[in-house]
């Protein structure tokens, strides 16, 4: 009976460590965004005072503002996956049985991974062409492998997410959150 014990409170700690790490990875990584966003405001702002004070133009901040707002996306992505916050519609979910609503949860999260995943696996085999045949932006010469390799990372690392919460990370409970998630990789 202690053996059991001290085995499901190591097990607990072990969880509550991981839980701790993703928490403040997840954090790290919002501010990291949130850094960049204020970064290219700025870049928009000194752009804007560019072009209509002094009457020149940055060249090519346009294309790296697109470039940077996708990022930030599929960036975001990540950690709405991680924290499970994903908008869902659970007018169906919530009238079924607790039985029946992990089984559309778990569903919910292989349907997730398989889509991400394959759009992550075709996203890498364009990353590869672009790479290979140097393309790049035209006003900026930005390498295009690179914005299109961060939309194949951050959809596999999405689909690795939706892959442990499927079948890795216990399932999630009646008691969900107000925000529609049960379970998170990024909250206490």
């Amino acid at each position: 009976m202690q053996k059991q014990a001290k085995q499901h409170c190591a097990s607990e700690r072990k969880t509550m460590t991981r839980a701790w790490w993703a928490s403040v990875a997840s954090r790290i990584a919002g501010l990291a965004l949130g850094a960049v966003l204020i970064a290219a405001v700025g870049l928009n702002v000194a752009n804007i005072f560019g072009r209509y004070v002094i009457g020149r133009a940055i060249i090519g901040a346009d294309e790296v503002l697109v470039y940077t707002m996708m990022g930030l996306v599929f960036f975001g992505a990540i950690i709405v996956t991680a924290r499970d916050t994903h908008l869902r519609v659970s007018l169906l979910p919530d009238s079924l049985s607790e039985r029946k609503r992990r089984y559309v949860r778990q569903m919910e999260f292989v349907l997730l991974c398989g889509v991400t995943g394959g759009v992550s696996w075709l996203a890498s085999n364009v990353v590869l062409q672009m790479y290979r045949f140097d393309m790049r932006s035209l006003a900026a010469g930005i390498p295009m492998s690179i914005p299109h390799a961060v939309v194949a990372f951050s959809l596999g690392v999405v689909a690795l997410i939706a892959l442990y919460f499927a079948f890795v990370y216990p399932h999630p409970s009646s008691n969900s959150d107000e925000r529609g998630g049960s379970h998170s990789l990024g909250e206490d």
